[in-house]
């Protein structure tokens, strides 16, 4: 499983080295046919930083063409960009003093340019610097500025997400493991999807002594970087891993890893790495007791040691960051004595306006009270005529309140007529069949006394019949104030994403079924063309729901009446589909029509084409209230007597 967890790495290496291999023989043969100017500056610094991941030298020597060509062309851009990369490249190969000097240059010339990403990616570049020399405060306060200026300022977020990577792998190694692990969430996978963090993440879980976590995102590392050929990773990963397997005693992988480390011919070009390598190689032999091959490491640490961290580059690195200091102080001190000057001046010029200002108004006191006395007087006519104009809109408001008033009350004798004469219908046929039956029982009661049993029970029949159509017809009132609850409350639902088309399918069904529960002998046929891209609308589904069942109700009735003594196949369809920012229903059905003459009435509360006792006539009106009422949608109808009915139904998407 070893060799097979390192043969994989290996293939993703050779491929991600082919890949880029082909981008940078791109970019030298543009290079060969490109002129002396700005473009070939662009170029250089590509291949520059193209080679900074896995071939640093390479990086350097690109670099260092597109700064001399820059400089004398006079092309402040490539000056700068090529001044970041030599950061980053003298950053990895030790030079920690070179990689200070031409990173602050960097950023003081992207300050002047004006340009937000590359400053933060400056910025970035002397963090990276001050990290790799175990400077990790002053690389803390680099990363913060980074991170205030990439928030205030207009940075892209890729700009960004670097800046959390980085910030990242700083917390990572000073053992900040909740802020490391706050920053790796905040990088957005989907634009910076790289090795450099799943290495940070394969260091922090391995510190929380999850190694096999640790491990996932050390092979995880190994893999990314073999894809985008980042071998300054790989060697990071490979150390991860030696760390985590000399942890758990598992010395022999410990020095697989580490030697991969060392015998990698680019591992020149990263001595940190090499450094960790020989130093983990000089702690196993030590454990084991092998004193020739510890001695053999340990002369190799300090040799590296000395190359990173000897003491003359410490000082070198220190005075640069202090004349930087320094500059900065000047520079502040510069500012500070052209803004006094400036004040200065503000304040000459402002004595010198000040007496003119006094001269002209003394000149002007005679005009302002003239002007005085007629904004006054004008004043005044304002007042009354605003006075005036208060009046009118009160009358106004009191005229319009009056009107609503009386719409409300005209709007409610309406439907109170309506409701009165509804119910009463029914109620009269409960009180008809009530008093005959109180005589039939007074009849019977007599046949009983005189012994005439038969003609009783004839007479308990008529009564049970009369029973019957005083239910019929009280259940008929109980559907028409049920009606009338729901047509007068709001829905308590909550709008939700909704499958339209499954909804539709659903109470078509259900309306069929339950024709059919009463006639087994209808049939028709139930035809759908459904939009199988439409989105979901936010809706309440089960106000929707009733208003579809409604819908396929009055469909199948129409049908059903034009069956009577004809041939004919009744149809029910239902089309969605979307247009202008709204979803369409509609509920086709090939039967009775209706007539143009009730055309505009058929949403009217109470108004039904079903005889009496059938139909209530408030299904088509609360259909109405719920689609556009409370949905913000529409209902249309297109009919044909004899022919057709189409309900069309719309609903806005966003609800």
């Amino acid at each position: 499983m070893r060799k097979l967890a390192v043969i994989v790495p290996f293939v993703l290496i050779t491929i991600g080295a082919y890949a880029q291999n082909k981008v940078n023989d791109s970019l030298r043969q543009a290079l060969k046919l490109a002129k002396e100017d700005t473009a070939k500056v662009n170029l250089l610094n590509s291949l520059g930083f193209n080679y900074f991941w896995n071939s640093t030298d390479s990086c350097l020597m690109y670099s260092r063409q597109a700064l001399k060509l820059a400089r004398t062309i006079n092309y402040p851009s490539g000056i700068a960009a090529s001044e970041n990369n030599i950061c980053f490249a003298f950053s990895v190969l030790g030079n920690y003093p070179q990689a200070l000097d031409y990173g602050i240059k960097s950023i003081e010339l992207w300050k002047k340019l004006n340009n937000p990403d590359a400053l933060t990616e400056a910025y970035n570049g002397i963090a990276v610097c001050y990290r790799e020399q175990g400077n990790y405060k002053k690389s803390l306060d680099y990363v913060h500025v980074a991170l205030d200026f990439a928030k205030s300022a207009k940075v892209s977020p890729y700009w960004y997400y670097v800046t959390c990577d980085v910030a990242t792998t700083l917390y990572a190694r000073t053992g900040q493991l909740d802020s490391a692990l706050y920053f790796a969430h905040r990088v957005d996978a989907k634009t910076l999807n790289t090795s450099g963090i799943t290495y940070a993440l394969g260091s922090i879980y391995f510190q929380k002594n999850d190694h096999r976590l640790a491990l996932q995102y050390f092979r995880k590392t190994i893999a990314l970087a073999g894809q985008s050929n980042t071998k300054i990773d790989i060697l990071d990963a490979y150390n991860g891993m030696a760390r985590l397997y000399f942890k758990e005693d598992r010395t022999d992988s410990a020095i697989y890893y580490s030697e991969l480390v060392l015998s990698q011919k680019w591992g020149k070009t990263y001595p940190a790495g090499v450094f960790r390598a020989a130093n983990m190689l000089a702690d196993i032999y030590e454990k084991r007791g092998v004193t020739d091959s510890t001695l053999k490491y340990l002369k190799l640490t300090i040799a590296l040691k000395d190359s990173l961290y000897s003491s003359q580059k410490v000082r070198e690195a220190g005075n640069i960051d202090f004349n930087n200091q320094l500059q900065q102080q000047e520079l502040t001190q510069q500012q500070n004595k052209a803004q006094t000057r400036l004040v200065l001046i503000s304040l000459t010029g402002g004595v010198f306006t000040l007496l003119v200002i006094g001269f002209m108004q003394r000149r002007g006191n005679r005009q302002k009270q003239k002007a005085y006395l007629l904004l006054q007087k004008q004043k005044q006519e304002t007042d009354v005529q605003k006075e005036k104009a208060e009046k009118t809109l009160e009358e106004l408001k009191t005229t319009q309140n009056q009107l609503i008033q009386s719409a409300k009350m005209a709007s409610l004798g309406e439907l109170t007529a309506g409701i009165a004469h509804e119910i009463q219908n029914p109620l009269n046929f409960v009180n008809n069949f009530s008093d005959v039956s109180v005589e039939l029982v007074d009849e019977m009661q007599n046949e009983l006394k005189n012994g005439d049993k038969d003609e009783a029970i004839e007479i308990s029949e008529d009564i049970k019949q009369n029973l019957e159509k005083i239910r019929h017809h009280g259940k008929r009132a109980d559907a028409i104030v049920k009606g009338m609850l729901q047509h007068s409350q709001s829905s308590s639902g909550t709008k939700e994403p909704t499958n339209i088309n499954e909804l539709a399918d659903n109470y078509m069904r259900l309306a069929y079924q339950g024709l059919l529960s009463k006639d087994k002998n209808f049939m028709a046929e139930l035809v759908t063309h459904f939009d199988d891209k439409l989105p979901k609308v936010n809706v309440i589904p089960q106000d929707i729901g009733r208003v579809m069942l409604n819908l396929f109700n009055n469909a199948f009735y129409a049908a059903k009446q034009k069956t009577a003594g004809q041939s004919y196949k009744p149809e029910i369809s239902v089309t969605t589909s979307t247009k202008n920012g709204q979803v369409f229903i509609q509920v086709k059905d090939n039967g009775i029509g209706i007539p143009d003459a009730i055309k505009e009435k058929i949403m009217q509360p109470f108004f039904t084409t079903k005889p009496t006792g059938e139909g209530t006539g408030l299904g088509l009106s609360l259909s109405y209230d719920i689609v556009v009422k409370g949905h913000g949608g529409s209902i249309k109808v297109d009919t044909q007597e004899g022919e057709f009915t189409e309900f069309i139904v719309g609903l806005p998407l966003n609800g």
